[in-house]
């Protein structure tokens, strides 16, 4: 276990009480879909979790043990700047198209394989089809194709689709 200062921290006397252990995530709530196809082969997520974190929705579906997990990260709003100096926050246009790209601080996605096994650096899109902030639902499709972070494989996410509460 490491520390907020990446200190290396063991834990070798103590008592834990009352804590569940669990194997598995939850599952996904009976109105969330989260589906992709990965390098082909049909992927339905059985976790699936969705949240707005500093300003950026984030969407991930996952396995229930979490070995396999596609995430996506996008913002909430759309930035447009009139001139150098200015820069004007609208709220996301519905429906329209995003591209995923080298700049992942507005628009990111990544896909993890075998817990360890963690792809990035995607190219590709996301189109929002949907955004309901009284319900609190989103949904939208998405694509790209992302790299190992050794740099020696790469994955292909096809046909993705998201429909989730947040």
């Amino acid at each position: 276990m490491t520390d907020s200062f990446n200190l290396v921290r063991s834990i070798t006397n103590g008592v834990f009480k009352k804590l569940p252990y669990i194997t598995s995530l939850p599952p996904a709530k009976g109105t969330d879909t989260f589906y992709a196809k990965v390098n082909g082969n049909y992927y339905h997520a059985e976790s699936i979790s969705a949240g707005i974190v500093t300003g950026r929705f984030i969407v991930k579906g996952g396995d229930a043990n979490d070995s396999k997990s596609i995430i996506l990260q996008f913002n909430r709003y759309f930035y447009v700047g009139l001139d150098s100096t200015l820069t004007y926050f609208i709220t996301l246009p519905f429906p329209a198209a995003y591209p995923f790209n080298l700049d992942q601080y507005y628009y990111s996605a990544g896909y993890t394989e075998n817990f360890n096994e963690n792809y990035g650096q995607a190219i590709g899109r996301i189109i929002m089809t949907n955004y309901d902030p009284v319900a609190k639902r989103l949904s939208g499709k998405f694509d790209f194709d992302a790299s190992s972070l050794t740099g020696n494989k790469t994955v292909a996410i096809s046909e993705g689709y998201f429909s989730v509460g947040y």
